[in-house]
């Protein structure tokens, strides 16, 4: 359990930082410009592609604080947040497909898997943590067995477990 909320709390930091320098400092993904290396973010750069956009970077900036929120709820109780678990492993793979095709069939530099990487790797290891703590994957959908002194009755209570 432990290592599953390391993972969610380091991924949930990743999405602060850039969610910081995404508001903060949008040249240093558009233009390049800033001290390197700055781990983790010495390898992302959109690109020059001007001019650069105010909006967009406010919305990937808001995207990522979201889902570093998510993150951080999800890491006091990850058994009970499959839903948030679910989503971050799509997200990363996905996301993480996203720059695969466009390192491949598009012009974002070879040095974007490290990227790619990363994103696999923590959809990678919520796949094989979350088991380990006790939850499952496959499991997510299932309803869960109301508690006691919820107010469901016997009947409904029998209908969730199966």
């Amino acid at each position: 359990m432990e290592a599953l909320r390391a993972v969610l709390f380091a991924y949930a930091v990743g999405h602060f930082i850039t969610a910081t320098l995404f508001i903060g400092w949008p040249s240093y993904f558009t233009e390049g410009r800033g001290p390197r290396p700055f781990w983790p973010f010495s390898v992302f750069q959109f690109g020059s592609w001007p001019p650069t956009h105010q909006g967009f970077m406010n919305v990937i900036a808001a995207y990522d604080l979201a889902v570093g929120i998510a993150l951080l709820w999800a890491m006091r109780d990850p058994l009970r947040n499959t839903g948030t678990l679910l989503f971050a492993i799509v997200l990363w793979v996905l996301h993480g497909a996203v720059h695969a095709y466009h390192i491949i069939w598009g012009s974002s530099p070879g040095n974007y898997w490290l990227t790619v990487g990363e994103l696999w790797l923590g959809a990678i290891l919520l796949v094989v943590l979350w088991p380990r703590a006790g939850g499952s994957p496959q499991g997510a959908s299932r309803r869960r067995k109301p508690r006691a002194g919820s107010g469901a009755s016997a009947a409904q209570a029998e209908q969730t477990v199966r």
